[in-house]
């Protein structure tokens, strides 16, 4: 445990592998793409095949690229 704790004051986080298992993974990520889905659709005015991978990382490229000029 030390040695975490000097790992995080040192790099500032933690890598733990194993913590989620694989199905808390793919929830976490199904859940992600939906509220960037609706984001994307917010922004960008068209809705995206968030299961469609090529589609949806397109649409992302194409949002962060909108939300840029924006900041």
């Amino acid at each position: 445990m030390a040695n975490q704790k000097e790992q995080y004051n040192k790099d500032g986080y933690l890598l733990i592998k194993g913590f989620f298992s694989k199905e808390e993974i793919a929830q976490i990520y199904q859940e992600a793409r939906q509220i960037f889905g609706i984001q994307i659709e917010r922004v960008l005015g068209k809705k995206v095949d968030i299961n469609d991978k090529d589609t949806f990382e397109k649409a992302m490229f194409e949002f962060f690229e909108r939300i840029s000029c924006h900041l």
